[in-house]
């Protein structure tokens, strides 16, 4: 997975530079995956808690689907001092 390496997202930060734009202010960093079947990604937001689940499709009772977890991840406040200035 080349889009999600390393050395492509620094080549990204320093062509922000050259286009004379600066970093967005929210850093992203791959915690699981990459899952290629389909899926299902959901964004909670509940005053300052941030929950993001994946789901897959499953086979249920009677030939119904349903949704299984597949990951749960909670995503800190900045103001919890996850971001370095």
């Amino acid at each position: 997975m080349i889009a999600g390496s390393r050395p492509a997202a620094m080549l990204g930060r320093a062509l922000l530079g050259t286009a004379g734009l600066v970093p967005p202010a929210l850093r992203w960093r791959k915690l699981a995956g990459p899952w290629f079947d389909n899926h299902i990604s959901t964004i909670e937001v509940r005053d300052r808690q941030v929950s993001i689940r994946v789901e897959r499709a499953v086979g249920a009772e009677g030939g119904r689907a349903d949704l299984a977890p597949l990951a749960v991840f909670k995503v800190p406040h900045p103001s919890d001092g996850f971001m370095s200035s």
